[in-house]
């Protein structure tokens, strides 16, 4: 079957990785036939391309990647930069006031090729073990190059929250702020979204709105999970499950597999083929004609895994 007008977009963690950081084999059985088919696949990741380094070697795409929340799509086929939103204007002063402001709140500062640590704390070095990239301690916010591509604000939940209504109004269009955790709040250009990103890519490529489809768990994958046809795993946070048009099985079950499945069932259902679960859910999806139709396309377990 061809897809060759068909793009899926994924987050990676909690979404196509497992707990464990790694790759599910039934995942990477589906993506060989989703790709065999002509189906373009990529990512749509917080990790900058720095931080995206450790795992080439274990994610397939053919499709341009996009990052750092959509500051940034790096087609890693040809190694072109398709296009990139570093923060403009008065961002170093907003991050040193934030800092000033909230005691506790460490500053990230990314490139795309590195990070550092203003104020650093106890998930700052996490934060650099995760990723995958070293994390460099500054003591003035003028160390780091510019322009930035994105700051984190790293700190307990509470601070980050009171943290969040100050910048709210600071932004005003001209910034975005975008959270993958409870204790990581993400300052960018005003442009740069998951949803933006995507549409971007897809545009460039010449998909059609209504052939992207994308995966997400967290709160910075909201932005594509509402604005295209949104896939959430079950250990997904429930408000991006309630935008998701289709909850699946957990990242460490082959979420991304099970939203291939649908993909793949939904087109052989469309020519009167297809598994009897893939056309029980497009029957259940379009009787109930809302975004927050709810099924599980491949019929395995759904037990539900921490966020």
């Amino acid at each position: 079957m061809n897809h060759k007008r068909i793009l899926l977009a994924s987050d990676i963690d909690g979404t196509l990785l497992t707990r464990d950081g790694a790759v599910p084999p039934r995942v990477y059985d589906a993506l060989s036939r989703f790709m065999d088919g002509g189906g373009l696949f990529t990512v749509a990741t917080g990790r900058t391309r720095a931080a995206m380094e450790c795992l080439l070697p274990v994610i397939p795409m053919n499709a341009p990647a996009i990052l750092a929340n959509g500051a940034v799509a790096y087609d890693y086929q040809n190694g072109t930069t398709l296009f990139k939103l570093c923060l403009e204007g008065g961002y170093m002063d907003i991050a040193r006031e934030v800092a000033e402001r909230f005691p506790g709140i460490a500053v990230e500062v990314h490139s795309e090729s590195a990070m550092w640590a203003f104020q650093p704390n106890v998930y700052t070095a996490k934060h650099s073990e995760i990723v995958g990239v070293p994390s460099t301690p500054i003591d003035d916010l003028m160390i780091p190059p510019r322009p930035w591509l994105k700051v984190v604000f790293v700190g307990e939940p509470e601070v980050l929250t009171a943290a969040r209504e100050f910048l709210e109004p600071v932004c005003e269009g001209k910034y975005s702020l975008a959270s993958s955790s409870r204790v990581f709040l993400e300052f960018q250009h005003g442009d740069a979204t998951k949803g933006e990103g995507v549409a971007r890519v897809a545009a460039a490529l010449g998909i059609r709105h209504e052939d992207v489809y994308v995966a997400g768990d967290n709160y910075n994958d909201q932005p594509m999970i509402t604005r295209f046809f949104g896939f959430a795993p079950q250990n997904a946070r429930p408000e991006v499950k309630d935008a998701a048009r289709v909850v699946v099985s957990s990242a460490d079950d082959g979420a991304v597999a099970d939203a291939i499945e649908w993909i793949l069932g939904r087109g052989l259902f469309a020519r009167g083929g297809g598994c009897a679960s893939c056309q029980d859910a497009l029957m259940r999806d379009s009787a109930m004609g809302s975004r927050s139709s709810k099924v599980n396309p491949t019929g395995v377990s759904l037990a539900m895994t921490p966020p």
